[in-house]
């Protein structure tokens, strides 16, 4: 039985744990922890979380993304790595997620509590190829995000009839499935890539967006978020106005991954 739903500063306190012990661990091991996305913007603007954001975004290099997926245990027995291997994940990247807390989305099912992003930062050659590979990408993850698809849609959703016609055709079974195409589809693009040049997420949500010219990460700067040593852009302007465009003026959303509640 649920036994009560949690607030934002209950889900931020749990998640700041999370981070903590995951990036203990990286320092420990000479890894660099990177904050991506919304939660650098957090980091930049509000020293720390969103005030109103559910969740954290971190990211690895992809050598030390794969180290990672191999040899981290969370300290906390109630905290489980999941990643895009397990056969249980319904999204193409890692998470740290909680195991005493369940989530509930107006939108799409989730098969955990609490959590946190964990990607891969890969290294590859803008061109036709990557080109290719976003377009691919963003279709899988339509299909993904209809399999696990609760039948409902935000009003901001785009192609809702054609999404509703494929909803008929692709059941939650099938999340996985996609899941091992979008990792196959990004493993094809960055093997053997011999002259990169540029940087990011491959498997995000927000396609061309993460992906950055040149080598965005270098240099990078140690910073403490909520109590946990990251790394982000010494540039983190052009991160962040690429990815947000007017990232200094805050825009409240309310647009939360879930809804978390604690368990019996």
């Amino acid at each position: 039985m649920v036994k009560h739903e949690m607030t934002i500063n209950e889900v931020q306190a749990l998640t700041r744990e999370m981070l903590q012990d995951l990036a203990n661990f990286a320092s420990q091991n000479n890894r660099r922890l990177l904050l991506l996305g919304g939660s650098m913007l957090g980091l930049v603007r509000h020293d720390g979380f969103i005030p109103w954001d559910d969740d954290l975004d971190v990211g690895l290099f992809r050598e030390d993304y794969d180290w990672l997926m191999k040899h981290y245990q969370p300290t906390n027995s109630r905290f489980r790595l999941m990643t895009e291997e397990d056969a249980d994940t319904l999204v193409p990247n890692a998470r740290v997620v909680d195991s005493e807390t369940i989530a509930q989305s107006d939108y799409y099912k989730i098969n955990h509590g609490v959590f946190i992003d964990i990607f891969p930062v890969d290294q590859v050659q803008m061109g036709i190829k990557l080109k290719a590979f976003l377009l691919a990408h963003k279709v899988l993850n339509v299909l993904r995000n209809v399999a696990r698809s609760t039948g409902n849609f935000p009003d901001d959703a785009q192609i809702v009839p054609i999404k509703r016609g494929l909803s008929k055709i692709v059941s939650y079974k099938q999340t996985h499935r996609f899941v091992e195409l979008e990792i196959k589809a990004s493993n094809r693009l960055v093997r053997g890539i011999q002259d990169p040049n540029a940087i990011g997420v491959l498997n995000g949500m927000y396609g061309r967006k993460e992906i950055f010219n040149g080598n965005i990460f270098a240099p990078l700067i140690m910073k403490n978020f909520e109590g946990a040593e990251v790394y982000i852009p010494q540039d983190f302007n052009q991160y962040l106005t690429q990815f947000f465009g007017d990232w200094q003026r805050p825009i409240k959303s309310e647009n939360k991954h879930a809804r978390f509640f604690t368990k019996e």
